[in-house]
């Protein structure tokens, strides 16, 4: 699989549980080669790079069904929608290792640091199973206490803010993130979440009480699982696509909250 169809940069050889490969390269243009596999027979370039622990991608309808009790629950997991988003999931024996043609060859961004710090919100990009709700998620306690110790105006200014800044930083980062993940809406990218649940509760009139937090929190994971009237944006030419749908998520969820909000209130 060559990372980059118009100047061959990265070779992804994947070969797991296949002891001592030899990695032929396509063309003499490859500046990187990753391996997954637990072991080589030879490097295919002459500079090692990283060798750590190898991960696959699997979906959470096939991860749960290799519970204990996985097949009861996989009728919970009909919608594709849900059923079919993608874990991580470790690939015992085997590494992951990158092999570079020169010291000085570009490779996909480096592991750690701030930017992965924030793109993943502090890790919670990083968990193996539905990291998006579980950045949602994390949200909530934050948000609760903001709304409790000081009240509807104060959090309106934090929600504002949080989104502001996490849809500038998607935005800025959406192309590091591609890079350094190898994808062009990578799993592990959840800041985009923050913005959308953020935009959400910048919705909730002065007053609102704490458990509509909980009502808009459930909502926004609906419409940005379906995508109900979210996905045309992706389709779009622009930059930032990686948080665009989710703030169109937020904005219809800010709607249906508030529609709840006159229905009980």
């Amino acid at each position: 699989m060559i990372y980059d169809s118009e100047t061959p940069e990265l070779w992804v050889v994947w070969t797991p549980n296949q002891a001592g490969v030899q990695v032929s390269l396509p063309s003499d243009s490859v500046k990187a080669v990753a391996v997954v596999a637990p072991g080589l027979q030879e490097r295919p370039l002459p500079y090692e790079t990283a060798r750590r622990p190898a991960k696959a991608t699997t979906t959470l309808r096939a991860w749960v069904a290799r519970w204990p009790l996985g097949k009861l629950l996989l009728p919970l997991l009909a919608s594709d929608a849900v059923g079919a988003r993608t874990c991580s999931v470790a690939l015992p024996g085997n590494s992951e290792m990158i092999f570079l043609a020169s010291p000085s060859t570009v490779i996909p961004g480096k592991r750690g640091g701030i930017k992965e710090l924030a793109v993943t919100f502090f890790g919670t990009g990083l968990f193996p199973i539905m990291p998006a709700t579980l950045a949602s998620a994390v949200m909530i306690p934050p948000a609760m206490a903001i709304y409790w110790m000081w009240g509807s105006g104060p959090f309106f200014l934090w929600a504002v803010a949080v989104t502001t800044l996490a849809t500038l930083a998607s935005v800025a980062l959406e192309k590091w993130a591609g890079s350094r993940f190898l994808a062009e809406d990578p799993r592990e990218f959840v800041l985009d979440e923050v913005a959308g649940m953020a935009f959400t509760w910048a919705f909730l009139p002065a007053g609102s009480p704490w458990w509509m937090l909980i009502v808009a929190f459930f909502f926004f994971r609906i419409f940005d699982i379906f995508k109900w009237g979210v996905s045309w944006v992706e389709n779009l030419p622009i930059p930032g696509k990686i948080v665009w749908d989710d703030l169109i998520a937020g904005l219809y969820d800010g709607l249906a909250t508030l529609a709840v909000g006159k229905i009980f209130l």
